[in-house]
């Protein structure tokens, strides 16, 4: 199989469906990792010795990710393994990425669902998914403008109170805007949350 670029974490290659290539998915399922999708690009993985880790918009928290910055272009293994799944719209079972031989003999990449068979291009899912990405950035920087011309921090707390899952593009907005105190504390919370979920979800 040819190397692939997955449609959501740019530069780094893989076999798609090759069980010997660490990066694809085949490898995680024939090693006995369990992944839950709770939504696109959002996943708990479990280890087959209990550890879990948690991607949340393609960042997870492995000590790879968190620790070393990501071996894999920027990236942990876990995050290349969520970019090459997606939810089903049809069944709300996993779609994973796949390479299928047309009629024509052309070799397409594209997400498919082994449950009821729902199909999707690789390449639309890969827009898609971009277009959320400016979507969640817009957001974020209209939040900072507003925050400089009033001098009103809850531009900025108020927007991730309401919305947790911006907080790492807004910090990543914050830090390019030359706000680095702020987004520092919007990273501190961004962990404490992660720490308080993780907390409870062992209590339970």
């Amino acid at each position: 199989m040819l190397p692939n670029s997955s449609p959501q974490v740019k530069s780094v290659s893989f076999a798609i469906g090759d069980p010997d290539d660490k990066l694809s998915i085949a490898y995680a399922m024939k090693e006995g990792y369990k992944i839950a999708l709770d939504s696109d690009g959002c996943a708990e993985i479990l280890k087959a010795d209990g550890t879990a880790y948690h991607v949340v918009d393609f960042e997870c928290d492995c000590p790879d990710k968190q620790g070393r910055g990501g071996s894999y272009a920027g990236h942990c293994k876990h995050e290349v393994w969520t970019s090459q799944l997606r939810p089903c719209e049809l069944c709300n079972g996993i779609m994973a990425l796949g390479e299928y031989k047309t009629a024509f003999g052309q070799t397409v990449k594209r997400f498919e669902c082994q449950a009821c068979g729902n199909a999707r291009d690789f390449g639309l899912v890969k827009a898609e998914r971009r277009v959320h990405r400016h979507a969640e950035t817009n957001i974020c920087r209209r939040a900072i403008k507003k925050f400089k011309a009033t001098m009103d921090a809850d531009q900025v707390y108020g927007l991730l109170r309401q919305r947790p899952d911006l907080a790492e593009t807004m910090e990543q907005e914050l830090r390019a805007a030359n706000m680095a105190y702020i987004a520092d504390h919007v990273a501190h919370d961004g962990k404490h949350r992660q720490s308080a979920q993780v907390t409870a979800q062992a209590a339970d």
